[in-house]
């Protein structure tokens, strides 16, 4: 993953009242975590962070740069994002500051691909788990990671052990965990609707 770029600056004000100021003129509140920084206010740019969030996701690999006199670069990944729960505009974000050289733990999320041909049979889809956790390089940190289900059958499941992962990315979640399964709802019989792996269908 190619590190994105984020000009911030110090923030010299904290508290609520200078938060919801530095809002009103386009830009976020933030915090850094760092070992060597600690906890560092900075603001960013507002609309340049929908950027980033809308063309590589919360799991972007991000150089901040803070600039305030003397330029300043740190590699850092989104640890928290807060939005308004109404209005869902962005509130706050929190970075935390990783090394290039060593290996990162967090979480991924996992997308589905495909058109299963047990749902067309009349299955119904279940998206079990929706983020696995990964252990890389920052470099190497998929965006996300793709499951194809193209091939699922009624009453067939894919696990963690099915999904592709790019050189260099070891999954550390249990390889028998189900990411996605085709259930096979009341009323729904023949050859065609094998009971689903992982134990009997539950009696309603």
């Amino acid at each position: 993953m190619a590190e994105l770029v984020l000009a911030a600056k110090e923030r010299g004000e904290t508290g609520k009242g200078a938060a919801s100021r530095l809002r009103r003129a386009g830009f976020l509140p933030a915090v850094v975590y760092g070992k060597a920084l600690g906890n560092l206010p900075v603001q960013v740019e507002t609309k340049e962070v929908e950027k980033i969030l809308a063309r590589a996701g919360e799991k972007s690999l991000i150089r901040l740069r803070i600039q305030d006199g003397q330029a300043r670069e740190y590699s850092t990944l989104i640890r928290e994002i807060q939005r308004h729960p109404v209005k869902r505009d962005l509130v706050h974000i929190d970075f935390y500051q990783i090394s290039l050289e060593e290996d990162l733990v967090t979480e991924v999320p996992v997308l589905l691909e495909g058109e299963p041909p047990g749902v067309k049979a009349g299955g119904v889809l279940q998206h079990s788990a929706r983020t696995v956790e990964v252990e890389c390089r920052p470099a190497d940190l998929p965006a996300e990671l793709i499951l194809d289900i193209s091939s699922l059958g009624l009453g067939e499941v894919a696990r963690v052990a099915d999904l592709p992962v790019p050189p260099g990315v070891r999954v550390r979640t249990d390889p028998d965990m189900v990411l996605a399964s085709i259930v096979v709802p009341r009323g729904v019989t023949g050859e065609e609707a094998p009971p689903a792996e992982g134990g009997p269908a539950e009696e309603k």
